[in-house]
């Protein structure tokens, strides 16, 4: 029925439209509000992280009150997807595990983090959890699947695949693309190894491990870790990491960390230090930043760098498919004025999407000022800068120093931050076309659309948030939906709140973006269908024909 309505608005392709430009704000939850399924019990604030999907799902931890409750029991994990759904709660038993209850080992710790929303819906988390059998507390797993179908992928003290009678000691770092593509790297403790594992829940493989010889290098020559923050995977099954080898047989200083990449059970040397700077002439790769590594489902990458010569001391790496360039390095003419210079490029995050564009912050050299700094996005074509210290923004103020700010950027090339200004913490996001917005500010009243209003006391912004095609946890997807959590001031209690920066080209939904096609039908009729974001266009969790017509006259309109 309503592939067919889909069908019959596409045959009317003679309507025209303009697209809405404001922003909409729902809750996901507020203090004060039930706990779905858990009669008698109610939200009572924020319990730490959250992540979106780009279908529009939440995921996300709460604290809650009521009878029985304690510092033991009163945060959960929740999942909306239209519907609000509690996918585990501190001192619920663990499915599946015999024995073990999902709990902090703290008053000060969340019990769940690193949320995740995987392009297939699927969702992924680590709790801490408690083992009654043993007493022991402060243990971590990783937990992927469909929803409250998750099931534990490896957990501390739990079986160690590829190691018959060992246990995984420690998890340190881990990716999920979807339900049934999951990375890690985490540790055995007899012999004490790093090991990378592979494969999807209840169903891991290792795939390598420190303390062998290491993939493409002379025999003899082996592993010596793998560094936890490293670890990246794109849409083809390849994965991206850091490696050290142990000094000796060749081995120095200045040749000893590896990017390794390919399929897990097949890597290969991408990159070790002392090799030639890519688009740097004279120019060798000094220290690699294992925490600056990224990855896009599409296989392009990038990574900070020092560099020694080449007339430059740090760089951004960037490329895919055997070629790679340096999209950013100082000493580069700063884009809007080349009497000025880019310098320190490889000290504050960065980060890349699905379309390969590349968003960091930096310094600038030459101005005639103690301090500037700007966020730049670039990619092969160059680079354009998306704010500069002391720029106006939205509201009133002037924009702060930026190297260090906490930033994301979305798929559609769009950036969210939370910047200090007049002594108040305000969240900005633009818009795919860069204008920028004020969405919330401290000490400011903010009213959901679906109420109530509240003096902001704070917004919570996650540091470590990730474009949703890291497989890390995102907060921004590419429908210009950001989750984030608010406290308000007094009685206002806290909640969670989605922003929807509404795109000027709803139609827009597919890459290439700026070009409408028979991929951006395809993805509307995909979500129509589907009931998920991309096919709900108002964001009024209906779909029907006003939907429908939406698309159609943004798709006859066209990309402004």
């Amino acid at each position: 029925m309503k592939r067919a309505a889909i069908t019959i608005a596409m045959s009317m392709l003679t309507l025209g439209a303009s697209a809405d430009n404001g922003v909409s704000m729902r809750s996901v939850y507020r203090t004060g509000d039930p706990v779905p399924g858990r009669p008698g019990l109610e939200f009572a604030g924020n319990g730490g992280s959250a992540a979106i999907g780009e279908d529009g799902t939440v995921l996300g931890v709460a604290l809650v009150s009521g009878d029985g409750i304690g510092f033991l029991n009163n945060t959960l994990v929740c999942e909306s997807d239209g519907v609000l759904t509690v996918i585990g709660r501190e001192s619920d038993p663990v499915p599946g595990l015999p024995g073990w209850e999902f709990r902090a080992s703290s008053i000060n710790t969340a019990g769940f983090y690193t949320l995740n929303v995987a392009r297939d819906g699927g969702i992924a988390y680590v709790p801490d959890l408690y083992n009654t059998n043993t007493g022991t507390f402060g243990l971590q797993g990783l937990w992927a699947g469909p929803g409250p179908a998750s099931s534990p992928v490896l957990y501390q003290t739990g079986p160690a695949p590829g190691f018959p009678g060992q246990t995984v000691a420690v998890l340190e770092s881990s990716v999920v693309r979807t339900n049934q593509s999951v990375v890690a790297v985490g540790r055995v403790s007899s012999p004490a190894a790093d090991v990378l594992w592979f494969g999807s829940p209840g169903s891991m493989t290792a795939a390598l491990q420190s303390g062998l010889q290491a993939p493409g290098l002379p025999i003899g020559v082996n592993i010596s870790n793998i560094a936890s923050d490293s670890l990246c995977s794109d849409g083809f099954g390849n994965v991206l990491f850091h490696a050290t080898l142990p000094l000796g047989n060749g081995v120095t200083q200045a040749n000893r960390v590896v990017l390794y990449h390919g399929p897990p059970g097949n890597v290969g040397v991408l990159f070790r230090t002392n090799d030639p700077a890519p688009g740097i002439p004279g120019g060798v790769l000094g220290a690699i930043y294992d925490d600056s590594l990224r990855m896009n489902r599409m296989g392009g990458l990038c990574f900070q760098a020092l560099i020694a010569g080449g007339g430059t001391d740090e760089a951004i790496i960037s490329g895919g498919g055997g070629q790679f360039f340096a999209l950013a390095r100082d000493g580069q003419p700063y884009p809007d004025d080349p009497a000025l210079t880019l310098d320190r490029v490889a000290r504050s995050d960065v980060d890349m999407n699905a379309a390969g564009q590349v968003a960091f912050a930096c310094s600038i050299s030459g101005a005639p000022f103690t301090s500037d700094s700007a966020i730049l996005v670039g990619g092969p074509g160059g680079l354009e800068v998306v704010l500069r210290e002391g720029d106006p923004l939205p509201g009133g103020g002037v924009a702060p120093h930026l190297a260090g700010v906490w930033w994301t950027i979305n798929e559609r090339g769009q950036i969210a931050m939370v910047l200090g200004v007049g002594g108040e913490s305000v969240l900005y996001a633009t818009r795919p076309n860069g204008e920028m917005v004020k969405l919330a500010s401290t000490g400011e009243v903010l009213t959901p659309d679906d109420g109530p209003a509240g003096l902001v006391a704070a917004i919570s912004f996650a540091f470590q948030a990730r474009s949703g095609d890291s497989g890390k946890p995102a907060i921004f997807n590419g429908s210009g939906e950001l989750v984030i959590p608010i406290r308000y001031s007094g009685s206002g209690g806290q909640g969670l709140h989605v922003f929807d920066i509404d795109d000027p080209c709803p139609a827009d939904l597919a890459l290439p973006f700026g070009q409408l096609d028979l991929a951006d039908i395809n993805a509307f009729v995909t979500g129509f269908t589907g009931q998920t974001a991309s096919g709900d266009l108002d964001g009024n969790g209906l779909w029907d024909l006003a939907d429908i017509n939406a698309f159609v006259m943004s798709f006859t309109t066209g990309c402004p």
